[in-house]
């Protein structure tokens, strides 16, 4: 949980925390405290929502989906036409099913796959499983735009 107050408090500096305490409505010296500056760490949902709102940075949140063994990711706005979209994430996600299998053949090759193999397969797995959400989480989107 630190590390994910410390990504907070980064955030936090980056933006400037005089302008973002004003931004949440908080003293600046609270806010420092509520980051840990101090040794606390007492920021509240509400406000750790707020600072990852405000700066944009999505490095706690990315932080706190690992940690519950999630993923997140931006889904596009869906346009009215969606032909252009949906063929750019088909032809992502099949570039990353090809490098995921390529991969895996590597790895199984020799009949035995090493840690190492395990976490590029890993990674390569992530990101076709990402490009496939990314896909699907598009298209759902896309009918809400139809269904109203």
């Amino acid at each position: 949980m630190d590390r994910i107050i410390d990504l907070l408090a980064g955030a936090a500096r980056t933006y400037g925390i005089e302008k973002l305490a004003d931004l949440l409505y908080k003293p600046a010296q609270t806010l420092r405290n509520d980051l840990g500056e101090h040794g606390n760490h007492k920021l509240g949902l509400r406000d750790a929502v707020g600072v990852i709102e405000i700066t944009g940075d999505l490095k706690a949140l990315d932080r706190i989906e690992r940690r519950m063994g999630r993923v997140a990711f931006t889904v596009p706005k869906p346009e009215k036409r969606a032909m252009k979209p949906v063929m750019v994430m088909i032809s992502k996600l099949t570039k990353e099913f090809s490098e995921n299998m390529a991969t895996l053949a590597e790895a199984i090759e020799d009949g035995v796959i090493t840690p190492k193999e395990a976490r590029a397969a890993l990674k390569e797995n992530q990101d076709m499983i990402e490009a496939g959400l990314l896909l699907q989480a598009y298209l759902e989107q896309y009918l809400k735009i139809k269904e109203i």
